[in-house]
């Protein structure tokens, strides 16, 4: 039997289940404890399509509670054994593409078999699935517009899930039923709704007709009420985040008030009582190089140095790239805030105070610091040998270990309890400061990962509900596979809070398209996603989400697996279009690491994860136009022409190893200040030793309008990161030990035209087609050992002509 025969056979039987009203999702599935589902690598993976309906049917015939099946392979690599009476059923699935992981032109019909677990000996015993509570469930419902009335839950639900299907529901009011019913049936499973009512299934007889004239139009339905349940399911799930997030924060926030403490005269900690800081300061907090302990007399010595102050927990630290030594007075790490106060310093501070009360040590007495109380002279007291006044001193007696003492003029009735306040900082005070920055710092990084945790939940459910996006506009307007990459519509984004701004704005459209890029972690984890407008104008990822770190990886299911994949590279590349040129011209494996910081951080902690025998290829961008955005800095803030006719020339590189000349119009750049009409400036060349190339220019601005000064630094960025990714491999020019014979290289594209300013390899690709690229590439040193791995020339050209037949395919 061919793959529509057994599909029209699976659709008929369904249907015969239907006319007798025995099918599982009209008997009612509440009595399946969880979908079912295989275990690879110990991970639950859910069966899906009809598949999963039959396997549901056959639990319930046969009373299975453990719903988990393996295949016979499963089995015997497990090393279990299959019960005498153990029945295989057999499923199909359709394969859309090959080994090499490219589409198929035709999507090809594969079978197998599966043996439910409670009929395989020797299998572990199975973990219960925590469902969503029904709370979560009913509040999503309450969200969409859907209350629970009198009828209850159940009958709520089945509204939300018709509205869901929109035209389709009004042209197909049979079909819309089967549909709601299916999804109902799923959602039984999962949240535990109530079951059928049986207000559908007077459309049974209907149903089974229907289905057995066209049995693959069951196919059909079983898929939409995937898509309505699993939508219905994310909403729960969203709710169910918010809550689980209210209440840990809620813990979180307790925890916090417990450790407040203040530093006396220096430092006030009020944990979680500041304005949230905004999306790039918390951005550039979450990759900083060390956090700081600063007093309030410091702060602008700190900030004119670079540091950036954290809102939430006031608290200042050196962002990613600054030089951390030129904090040490500050860094908590190194003990070093500044001099200290010795007992001596502590000791005079308290004398003085003692001299400001008219008390004085009488003659022939020393001081002591025991912690005692001791009399003294009031000096106003004219009588001789007077001890009308009294102290008591200790220099680590203080609640905090610190130095502490009172004093008492019985003559005048003033009383002073003594802390030391002076300008430079007791060892306990000192002490408690680092601990307290430590701490904030901590409490901050806590914060930030719950953020992270209701992130990712929130991208899965995205993810959940993704559609192929091999037609999506940004995919056509670069050219590239859709590989790993799915579409959204913007009103589902728009439901989740990481896709709006400190404002309350987004730059999402609901009645959009949006690509939708997968980030995850080195063991494919999914941690948030990356949304692009069909244009390209709108690149949002997910607020509070976690983007250190993160990569999508095209041509493998996650950076751990490249290095069992037995290749010979493996590529980084910033965005996701340079990413899929990159491949389709190399055939590598490529880490798409979505911007040229990110790119640092991940080559910097996943080059020892490969091994050593594979080559890292750095697919940088060439952003070579730094002098010409240090001219439009100095025209849009003075006035100042960059075309002007001028003899002064820069030289920068192009494609990595030429040079290019540059006129620099009405600056000059001798870094020293020059006055023009709107103000001052001032422009500086840094070249490397041996070198004429110009590798970044300092420009400092003082308008006249203004006492404000501007100052920014101009560098080629993509460079610039495939320098900073060489140097997490190296130190002091050799290989660190654990990476000693490993292979790094960058390739830098090449273009023949500067028009239109190109800089990654997606516009090389665009403007002068993929063997271009490979041209470019087969003149870097080193990366000729990636080209054994090149998708055949035909295939790349037809990927996107295959895509669209694929999902012309698959729709049959």
């Amino acid at each position: 039997m061919d793959a529509y025969a057994h599909r029209e056979a699976v659709g008929r039987r369904f249907s015969s289940r239907i006319a007798a009203g025995d099918a599982v999702f009209l008997a009612g599935s509440a009595g399946i404890p969880e979908l079912p589902c295989t275990v690879t690598n110990g991970e639950r993976r859910l069966l899906g399509g009809v598949n999963r309906f039959m396997l549901m049917q056959v639990m319930a015939d046969r009373e299975w509670v453990d719903p988990r099946f393996f295949t016979l392979d499963q089995v015997q690599r497990a090393g279990w054994t299959l019960a005498p009476d153990a029945k295989r059923i057999n499923l199909q699935f359709l394969k859309s593409t090959g080994n090499d992981g490219l589409p198929l032109e035709m999507p090809q019909s594969e079978w197998f078999g599966v043996f439910n677990a409670g009929e395989i000996v020797g299998v572990p015993a199975i973990d219960a699935v925590v469902r969503s509570p029904l709370g979560d469930l009913e509040g999503a419902a309450g969200l969409a517009g859907f209350a629970v009335g009198e009828d209850g839950l159940r009958a709520a639900t089945d509204r939300w899930l018709s509205s869901l299907q929109g035209v389709r529901a009004v042209d197909d009011p049979l079909g819309a039923a089967l549909r709601v019913q299916l999804a109902s049936s799923l959602l039984e499973v999962q949240a535990g709704l109530p079951g059928t009512d049986g207000g559908n299934a007077r459309f049974a007889a209907d149903w089974a007709q229907g289905i057995n004239a066209d049995p693959l139009s069951f196919f059909q339905a079983v898929k939409d009420a995937e898509g309505l349940a699993a939508t219905v399911m994310a909403q729960a799930k969203a709710v169910g985040v918010e809550r689980a997030a209210t209440e840990e924060l809620a813990r979180v926030r307790e925890a916090a008030v417990a450790v407040t403490a203040k530093v006396e005269g220096n430092l006030e900690v009020g944990m979680m009582r500041n304005p949230g800081a905004t999306a790039r300061v918390e951005a550039m907090f979450a990759e900083r190089e060390a956090v700081l302990a600063v007093l309030f007399e410091d702060k602008d010595r700190v900030y004119a140095l670079g540091g950036v102050y954290y809102g939430p927990q006031k608290l200042w630290f050196v962002p990613k790239g600054k030089d951390v030594d030129a904090f040490k007075e500050w860094n908590p790490r190194v003990h070093s805030l500044g001099m200290v106060a010795t007992d001596n310093m502590l000791i005079d501070d308290f004398m003085q105070e003692m001299s400001r009360m008219g008390l004085s040590i009488p003659r022939g007495k020393t001081f002591e610091d025991d912690g005692q109380w001791h009399n003294i002279t009031v000096d106003a007291m004219k009588k001789k040998g007077n001890l009308s006044g009294s102290y008591m001193f200790s220099l680590n007696g203080g609640r905090d270990g610190g130095a502490i003492g009172y004093l008492s003029n019985k003559y005048t009735g003033e009383r002073s309890t003594w802390t030391y306040e002076g300008e430079l900082l007791t060892p306990e005070q000192r002490a408690k400061m680092r601990a307290a920055a430590m701490e904030r710092a901590a409490q901050a990084d806590r914060e930030l990962a719950a953020k992270h945790e209701i992130a990712a939940g929130h991208a899965a459910e995205i993810v959940a509900v993704g559609l192929p996006a091999n037609e999506h506009g940004y995919v056509v307007k670069k050219g590239i596979s859709s590989e790993g990459l799915l579409q959204v519509s913007g009103s589902v984004l728009l439901k989740y809070q990481e896709f709006y701004g400190e404002s309350g704005k987004s730059a999402i459209r609901p009645n959009q398209n949006y690509l939708i890029v997968p980030m995850s972690n080195a063991a494919g984890e999914l941690r948030a996603i990356q949304a692009i407008s069909p244009d390209g104008s709108v690149k949002s990822f997910m607020r509070g989400a976690q983007k250190k770190g993160t990569m999508c990886v095209l041509g493998a299911e996650s950076f751990d697996a490249v290095a069992k994949m037995g290749v010979a590279a493996v590529a980084y590349n910033e965005g996701v279009a340079t990413g899929a040129s990159f491949r389709a011209a190399s055939g590598m494996p490529v880490v798409v690491c979505f911007d040229a910081g990110n790119l640092e951080t991940v080559v910097a902690e996943t080059s020892a994860r490969l091994p050593a025998e594979i080559t890292r290829v750095l697919g940088v961008d060439d952003d070579q136009y730094h002098v010409e955005r240090a001219l439009g800095f100095l025209s849009e803030n003075l006035g100042m022409s960059p075309h002007a006719p001028s003899e002064a020339l820069i030289l920068v590189s192009r494609g990595g190893n030429e040079l290019r000349q540059i006129a620099i119009g009405e600056a000059i750049a001798d870094g020293q200040w020059h006055q023009v009409a709107r103000g001052g400036y001032s422009m500086t060349l840094n070249r490397d030793e041996g070198s004429e190339a110009v590798r970044s220019i300092a420009v400092d601005i003082l308008p006249t309008d203004t006492a404000k000064k501007l100052s920014a630094i101009f560098v080629n960025r993509g460079i610039e990161a495939g320098r900073t990714a060489m140097r997490s491999i190296e130190a002091d020019g050799k290989r660190l030990p654990d990476l000693a014979d490993v292979q790094v290289v960058m390739a830098i594209p090449k273009f023949k035209s500067l028009a239109g300013r190109p800089s990654d390899w997606n516009d090389l690709v665009k403007a002068e087609g993929v063997e271009a690229a490979r041209v470019v590439l087969r003149t870097i040193p080193g990366c000729e050992v990636t080209l054994a791995q090149e998708v055949p020339e035909k295939v790349v050209e037809r990927v996107l002509q295959r895509e669209s037949r694929q999902v012309a395919g698959l729709s049959r």
